[in-house]
């Protein structure tokens, strides 16, 4: 499946730090969400733990992706009947925010169709939290009423 990943210049360049934790981080990040991209969802999984919680923001009179999601199964049930939605986008990551075992992730899309003029773009952010390096919690934010007037949702 092709997916087209930029990203702006310099956002995921490890920064000095006191530790090597934000570049193991930021290079953890950059696996997961390629896993994430290229629909590698078994791949995926195994990054999170049995009791992982995903949040998807916004109200589902907007969205179907939008709720709460608790577990490996139920995870990966709901980002498989997402996975339609990365084949249509390109994601580019804007920065990473590293904070102990805390990772934010604030990124811009648009439709693969779409001239890359600015106003075409809709931003988030993406918070994923470890414990022993397996995902615990994952929650995306996004304007899901934007998001469905981007891609034209009915």
């Amino acid at each position: 499946m092709p997916t087209k990943l930029t990203e702006a210049q310099g956002a995921t360049e490890a920064r000095p730090s006191v530790t090597d934790n934000r570049a193991a981080k930021i290079m953890r990040m950059r696996e997961l969400v390629g896993y994430r991209l290229r629909g590698q969802l078994d791949e995926l999984m195994q990054s999170f733990s049995v009791d992982s919680e995903m949040y998807m923001g916004g109200g589902t009179q907007f969205s179907s992706i939008s709720g709460r999601y608790q577990g490996r199964a139920e995870i990966r049930e709901k980002m498989e009947s997402m996975q339609d939605l990365f084949t249509q986008i390109t994601l580019e990551v804007v920065d990473l925010l590293v904070e102990g075992d805390d990772v934010a992730i604030r990124w811009k899309c648009k439709p693969r169709n779409q001239p890359a003029e600015p106003k075409g773009w809709l931003e988030g952010m993406t918070v994923v939290k470890f414990r022993d390096d397996l995902v615990t919690y994952y929650g995306n934010y996004v304007d899901t009423a934007a998001l469905q007037k981007l891609f034209e949702w009915r």
